[in-house]
């Protein structure tokens, strides 16, 4: 008959204690997990990686046609986009 482990046994084995290097690899691996699901997701809807990164280029200028065309708003009231918090701030007091 096999003999079972349970998990806390195995890590405790497993730890040396360099608690920055596990920190390290644990970042590296849900880092790992995040592009195996972006990929899967690219792939699911029938995109190739050239296709996505198109995509994305396209957001990007799109989110910085949408930056200038705020900017110049912003530019027309005389308004600078640093004041932005304060004027929010005192808008939502009121």
């Amino acid at each position: 008959m096999t003999e079972f482990h349970d998990w806390d046994g195995i890590r405790a084995e497993l730890d040396d204690g360099d608690s920055d290097a596990l920190a390290a690899e644990r970042a590296r691996t849900e880092a790992w997990v995040s592009a195996f699901h972006l990929a899967e997701g690219r792939k699911r809807i029938g995109l190739t990686q050239c296709q996505q990164m198109g995509a994305s280029v396209n957001r990007a200028e799109r989110l910085r046609d949408l930056q200038a065309a705020n900017d110049r708003r912003l530019a027309e009231r005389d308004v600078h986009a640093e004041d932005l918090p304060d004027l929010i701030g005192e808008a939502c007091k009121k």
